[in-house]
């Protein structure tokens, strides 16, 4: 009975041993991990920026503030944050390259709308959001917005805070986006939403409100390079089903 009870004792001493030695190792371990995730090895010494097209990289980076940084310790949250401070920049992401780079892929906004105010220009997306203030729109290839009354002059904000009118303006601005013909749209006025009209050079495109607008530009881009119709000044009017009328002056 003594010998059972002694040898009980001798497993249970082992056990107890065994188990702070494993506590021991898995906390050596532990240090020794966190040690080496926080030495400068992995300190962000190279970062590349890829599909910025109109941002330059410098002020991405910059705007990053990851040089230094610990590479297992960044937010990509808070690095987003202020890098799309810009309202160029619509979406962040961010990719590490062990042991100590960073891969920046951005996804930009892209301007296709003007609009005149008494001493300045907006430049603004397809979804009216202001992305620059501007003296003068040489070099960029956008279309003038009239017809809108701002609600916010604020680079970053939106032009308006009408959904309406922004839906609207949305779903031109991205057919104006995808137009891969030469035809050149000069402006468009959106005062009337029954009304809507766009200017190409000196012909007027009559749209009325804004349903079926791809059909209607689409015929409208038709009538235009027609050299046979050769309009050149007066208007197109397919406001209405049935075959477009076609005035010249």
């Amino acid at each position: 009975m003594n010998n059972e009870i002694n040898e009980y004792i001798k497993k249970h001493k082992k056990k107890k041993v065994r188990k702070k030695m494993v506590l021991f190792f898995v906390f050596f371990f532990s240090i020794t991990i966190l040690i080496l995730l926080k030495a400068p090895f992995f300190n962000i010494a190279d970062i590349k920026v890829e599909n910025n097209k109109i941002i330059d990289s410098k002020e991405i980076v910059d705007r990053s503030e990851l040089f230094g940084k610990n590479i297992f310790y960044i937010n990509q949250k808070d690095v987003s944050n202020k890098i799309t401070e810009n309202p160029y920049i619509e979406q962040v992401n961010l990719k590490r390259i062990f042991p100590n780079g960073i891969i920046i892929n951005v996804i930009e906004r892209k301007a296709v709308f003007f609009v005149k105010s008494s001493d300045e220009i907006y430049v603004l997306n397809f979804e009216l959001k202001i992305l620059e203030k501007r003296a003068s729109i040489d070099g960029l290839n956008l279309t003038e917005l009239t017809g809108v009354s701002p609600t916010s002059t604020e680079v970053g904000s939106y032009l308006t805070s009408d959904e309406k009118i922004k839906r609207i303006a949305n779903n031109i601005g991205k057919l104006l986006e995808e137009n891969k013909s030469d035809v050149k749209f000069n402006l468009v006025n959106l005062e009337n939403s029954t009304s809507l009209n766009i200017l190409v050079g000196d012909v007027k495109l009559l749209l009325g409100n804004d349903e079926n607008l791809e059909t209607k530009l689409n015929n409208c881009i038709k009538i235009l390079k027609d050299s046979s119709l050769g309009i050149t000044k007066g208007y197109i009017d397919v406001s209405f089903d049935g075959d477009p009328v076609i005035k010249k002056e």
